[in-house]
């Protein structure tokens, strides 16, 4: 689907028609966060871009000496809960959590 917006020059961001939003399963009160990409704008909402943001750290962390060592287990439970490699490393570091991620 092709489809031409009209920008105003005046305005900082993007605007997007609701009906666009609203084939796309999304709303203006959604919060949302975009990236452009090879050539392509990616829009979603906050919430995704942070976890998509968060596992991309995670998968990052496994080249670090010391959170590569974390249980598979134990690495999927902090990613879900919104818990950051440098987090994790911070606990490890005061000894709060020891190399296989209990605490």
């Amino acid at each position: 689907m092709r489809v031409i917006l009209e920008i105003p020059e005046k305005e900082e961001g993007l605007y997007l028609p609701a009906e666009m939003l609203e084939e796309a399963g999304l709303s203006q009160g959604d919060g949302l966060s975009y990236t452009i990409e090879e050539g392509r704008i990616q829009i979603e909402t906050a919430e995704s871009c942070e976890r998509r943001f968060l596992e991309e750290d995670w998968e990052d962390a496994k080249a670090d000496k010391m959170l590569c060592c974390l249980p598979e287990d134990a690495v999927r439970i902090f990613c879900s809960l919104g818990i950051t490699p440098e987090t994790i490393r911070g606990a490890i570091e005061k000894g709060a959590i020891d190399i296989e991620g209990n605490v």
